[in-house]
């Protein structure tokens, strides 16, 4: 079904089985009307980031493995040791700590955003085309629904047909 090189078997695998669960969720919308319709056009959109971000994933370790310079992370402060209490002022302590840069290990649990993120530093994707991605992450964080901010039942076709073109230009750029 997924016709590209270069994707190890298993993970080709799991995008087929996926996209062929979309096409599932696909037809039984087209079978009820409401709600339920919406509810379906959901559970492909989560599908659909589910393969979005594998893609993503594995196209940033094929350039990792090519040689690709990632940029390292942040500063990250460790062995740190507050000052004796003659050196503090107001409510905040006062500490001396180590720092180091922390140095980017893509990994099979790198978050999502994570990987969105370097890809556009690399320029694997453009800006408009990161955008795009950080939409679908979003998107699929509405699943955590503890942070939503209101009642969560408006997906679409229109949002379902985008997300499937993320996933072609995604497929686009496997070597």
């Amino acid at each position: 079904m997924v016709s590209v090189n270069n994707i190890p078997e298993i993970l080709k695998k799991n995008v087929e089985w996926h996209i062929e669960q979309i096409a599932v969720q696909i037809n039984h919308s087209d079978k009820v009307r409401g709600r339920a319709k919406t509810g379906y056009y959901k559970v492909a959109i989560l599908l659909e980031a589910a393969v979005v971000e594998a893609l993503a994933h594995h196209i940033l370790k094929i350039k990792i493995q090519g040689g690709a310079s990632i940029p390292n992370g942040p500063w990250e402060c460790y062995e740190c040791y507050t000052l004796p209490q003659i050196y503090q002022q107001g409510v905040d302590k006062l500490a001396i700590c180590k720092r180091r840069i922390l140095v980017f290990r893509l990994t099979n649990k790198t978050d999502f955003a994570k990987v969105n993120k370097i890809c556009k530093d690399l320029n694997i994707f453009s800006n408009s085309f990161f955008k795009k991605i950080e939409r679908i992450r979003t998107m699929r964080n509405r699943i955590h629904l503890q942070g939503l901010d209101q009642i969560d039942r408006s997906y679409t076709m229109k949002q379902v047909d985008s997300v499937g073109y993320v996933i072609n230009k995604l497929i686009d750029k496997l070597p």
